[in-house]
């Protein structure tokens, strides 16, 4: 029998049924659930609350179904629930570590975000490569030398 081409998307999708029937996908997330329910326990904020602050795509009834563990979350979901509750996204995902990640300057921030978007490896790799050069460079910029 001739060895047939089998897709790279075909071989995500059978690995994502398996894990879904077989219950990995749902004690996952229902661990991801407990811990949503907890940091927005701990945010002291109502499942209304929080529909209002996400806004779009976040009704009472998806908080709802996050938090049960019936819906998994997409990445950006879970990115949106990070910054609003001020977690650890390790935490929420894992269960490692403190549900509270240490304070974060927004310049810090805004560059841990833009590098979580970028999914190529390649790509993230020189864009870290180019960060490094120009902090390796020594020289302020006009804004920083102005302060």
């Amino acid at each position: 029998m001739p060895i047939s081409y089998v897709s790279y998307e075909y071989c995500q999708y059978a690995s994502y049924e398996y894990m879904l029937y077989s219950g990995v996908m749902s004690e996952f997330n229902e661990k991801v659930g407990e811990r949503l329910t907890s940091a927005r326990q701990a945010a002291g904020l109502s499942r209304e609350q929080v529909s209002e602050r996400l806004g779009k795509g976040f009704s009472l009834s998806t908080i709802q179904a996050h938090e049960n563990g019936r819906n998994a979350l997409t990445p950006e979901k879970a990115d949106r629930y990070v910054r609003l509750y001020k977690i650890s996204h390790d935490w929420l995902v894992t269960g490692v570590g403190e549900m509270h990640s240490q304070a974060v300057d927004p310049q810090t921030a805004e560059i841990l975000d833009v590098s979580r978007k970028i999914h190529n490896n390649r790509l993230r790799k020189i864009w870290i490569n180019t960060g490094r050069e120009m902090a390796d460079d020594g020289t302020e910029s006009e804004a920083d030398g102005a302060a």
